[in-house]
């Protein structure tokens, strides 16, 4: 006989999938790590396709990313208030910034606390290669060679074997 109030005999459920939307729409997103999902939904994720040129038919993959600014110091002006010489009012400038982009899956690596082992390794490589998978075990620190040649994939069946 079955007993429904045996916890032993329940179904399992599925495991929960984490995952940062990249539009509006929750058309789009990257499956990550619960630890690192907390971390993650603090900002607002996009898309971007790596300014590459077509080589072959091979299209560049986009990835998520999220935009911010830093301020860098201008030698020019120190910020503040000054007074515009046409006008004649007095004008609060801002200081200079610089926008740039941060990938989500360089974010979740280096919060993984591995390093790479030489400055070769400058580039977060997808293991099973696909881009929307940014859980920690699918990550490698890898230089340009390796990540060319793991395009499809071959990097995960490899270790698996």
């Amino acid at each position: 006989m079955l007993d429904i109030f045996n916890p032993n005999n329940w179904p399992l459920l599925p495991p929960h999938e984490f995952k940062i939307y990249g539009d509006d729409n929750a058309q789009t997103w990257c499956t990550v790590d619960e630890e690192d999902y907390h971390f993650l939904i603090q900002w607002r994720w996009g898309w971007k396709t790596p300014n590459k040129k077509n080589q072959g038919n091979r299209v560049p993959k986009p990835y998520m990313c999220r935009k911010f600014e830093t301020q860098i110091e201008s030698p020019y002006k120190a910020g503040g208030t000054y007074i515009n010489p046409e006008t004649g009012r007095e004008v609060r400038h801002r200081k200079p910034r610089l926008q740039q982009d941060l990938m989500l899956h360089i974010v979740v690596m280096r919060r993984t606390g591995i390093i790479p082992p030489d400055e070769h390794h400058h580039i977060v490589d997808h293991l099973d290669g696909d881009q929307t998978n940014c859980r920690r075990f699918n990550l490698r620190w890898a230089t340009s060679g390796m990540n060319r040649n793991n395009l499809l994939g071959k990097a995960a069946k490899e270790m698996q074997a």
